[in-house]
């Protein structure tokens, strides 16, 4: 066994067989086995295994942990069309083309039959339809003028529905409206729902940015992780409330240009809004929290420079030079190995 034990691990094959023999395998089953029994030698921890008992987590890493889990799913649900932001309720006097509720998300709307469309495919829609309406054609401008004298004197009503929206000049500027408003909400609804899964991503990478910290040893990588998940958690909250703001801003603004050229029913805020309300406040609160764990590390250090600093045999003085407990040499005083009529030079 003490030969096999004197003999080194990467050795080539023969080598360690010609010099080891038969006794190099029986020491090194026995090594693989362990410590023989007879042996008083404690045997090692394995690696990796902790012998202090771990610490107890603090109500700050609580709080950002299941924050940041309760966050993440909130964000990855209210992305799924199915999840409204806003709806509106039947209108009757809209006949069959507003009679059921309708759900908006930042990515989809209800039609009439209460289907969710996306917006790309209501902008596509209208906006062939408006250049179907301007495109040339004779009846277009003979249209109106055969419907003038009906109502003269007001452009608004000009032409009407007897003869389609093509007709209408009052009904072509409003599709022209909802082109320009049904582009917005496709463009603003996609950056929002790609800020949301940042977001999402984020309060996952503070999970592995805390286990991290966890698993540090030395306080200087700890703090380090800390201050990584306190870059997170602000990521995480900017990018939330971007997308929050973005669309709802949009939404509420797009909803009122379209009720300047006609009548357009005004949804209200419904689940999603709500639940980014809400994952805002978490993620506010999470974020707070994280400063403060980032901070006791700042805090810990400086108490630990400060004892070092008031210790007798360690630290550092007022001016950035070693202080080993003793007071500062004169410049008046001769320098060993000199008498008393040492005068300077």
């Amino acid at each position: 066994l003490a030969q096999a034990r004197a003999l080194p691990l990467g050795i080539p094959f023969r080598q360690a067989f010609l010099r080891g023999g038969p006794r190099f395998w029986v020491g090194r089953v026995l090594l693989a086995k362990g410590p023989c029994p007879k042996t008083t030698t404690p045997s090692r921890a394995p690696r990796g295994v902790a012998m202090a008992k771990k610490k107890p987590s603090s109500p700050s890493d609580l709080v950002v942990f299941w924050v940041d889990i309760i966050v993440s799913l909130i964000l990855i649900i209210v992305c799924f069309p199915d999840v409204p932001w806003a709806w509106e309720d039947m209108a009757p006097h809209l006949g069959p083309r507003f009679s059921t509720f309708r759900y908006y998300s930042p990515i989809s709307a209800g039609d009439s039959l209460g289907t969710n469309v996306p917006w790309t495919t209501w902008r596509s829609e209208i906006c062939s339809a408006m250049n179907a309406y301007l495109a040339p054609n004779g009846l277009s401008v003979l249209g109106p003028l055969a419907l003038k004298a009906a109502v003269p004197g007001d452009s608004e009503l000009e032409g009407g529905a007897a003869l389609g929206c093509r007709f209408w000049p009052a009904c072509v500027q409003h599709v022209k409206a909802r082109c320009t408003v049904y582009t917005r909400f496709a463009v603003v609804g996609i950056i929002a729902i790609l800020f949301l899964v940042v977001a999402a991503i984020t309060c996952w990478v503070s999970l592995v940015m805390m286990s991290q910290e966890n698993q540090a040893k030395k306080k200087k990588y700890k703090e380090e992780f800390a201050n990584y998940c306190v870059t997170c958690q602000g990521v995480a909250l900017a990018s939330a409330v971007a997308a929050t703001l973005a669309y709802s801003f949009c939404f509420d603004r797009g909803i009122s240009e379209l009720q300047r050229t006609a009548y357009y029913p005004r949804p209200a805020w419904y689940v999603g809004f709500y639940f980014m309300v809400l994952a805002l406040v978490l993620l506010f609160v999470a974020l707070v929290c994280s400063i403060f764990r980032a901070r006791r590390y700042i805090i810990r250090r400086e108490d630990d420079h400060d004892d070092q600093a008031a210790g007798f045999g360690g630290g550092y003085d007022e001016y950035g030079g070693a202080d080993y407990g003793y007071p500062p040499p004169d410049p008046n005083m001769p320098p060993p190995g000199y008498g008393a009529g040492y005068a300077g030079y």
